[in-house]
């Protein structure tokens, strides 16, 4: 059974399914890849390392799907494309990622994410649902430029407590930020609409304060939230 692999330095794209389902591997190493396709390493339960270039700038679909034992120092990319649940149920503790970003569809869903910087992104594309479930997620920075939070954003994220206010956003997706624990919210005079479900759920949250720019609340977006004591909210009209 396969234990170690290293690559040679001529290797630039791993192919779809090349090391899916092998269970015992334990260490890879490609010093130059740049592509990861998907279900690359989807399975592989007892992969601990993964050593290699930083400069990945694609990696596909379920790629690292299910890999529990991989990432626990966190990854620090810039340009890349992550496709849909490339790290879902993965044990990736932190991501860094900057310039051009594509992230899709329930990425990093039921990983154990500690801490999200999207900060230094110049061009930001998420699917939805990318960090729902993420259980130990604490903290998120997002970047000035971004203008939308999408759906299911941080949905089940129940230990995330920060996050910064993007000074471009117009928009919080429905249950963006259901069941998470921020205990006050101040949303900014950016944003015009706050989806369905947005909040609901986040049991911790006491405090919220709406801007005169809101011009629609979705339903049950504070549904649940049985410690909200106090609410300031604007005059939204007929």
């Amino acid at each position: 059974s396969l234990h170690t692999v290293n690559g040679g330095a001529n290797v630039t794209t791993i192919g779809e399914y090349a090391f899916n389902d092998c269970y015992y591997l334990q260490s890879v190493n490609f010093p130059n890849v740049e592509h990861i396709a998907g279900y690359a390493f989807q399975n592989c339960s007892a992969l601990k390392e993964i050593g290699g270039s930083t400069a990945i700038n694609f990696i596909g679909a379920q790629a690292f799907y299910n890999t529990s034992n991989v990432f626990s120092d966190g990854i620090t990319l810039s340009n890349v494309k992550i496709e849909q649940l490339a790290f879902w149920g993965s044990d990736v503790d932190e991501i860094t990622l900057s310039g051009k970003i594509v992230i899709g569809d329930k990425a990093f869903a039921n990983s154990r994410l500690d801490s999200v910087n999207l900060q230094n992104a110049t061009a930001l594309t998420l699917g939805n649902n990318v960090f729902e479930n993420a259980w130990e997620l604490t903290t998120i920075l997002l970047p000035d430029n971004m203008e939308a939070i999408p759906y299911g954003f941080a949905q089940g994220c129940s230990l995330l407590k920060t996050m910064n206010w993007p000074k471009s956003l117009k928009s919080i997706g429905a249950y963006a930020f259901s069941n998470a624990a921020f205990s006050e919210l101040e949303v900014p005079d950016t944003v015009t609409v706050i989806g369905e479900g947005a909040y609901k759920d986040c049991i911790q949250l006491t405090s919220i304060k709406l801007p005169n720019t809101l011009e629609r609340i979705g339903q049950d977006a504070f549904n649940g939230c049985r410690k909200l004591f106090t609410l300031t909210t604007p005059y939204l009209g007929e």
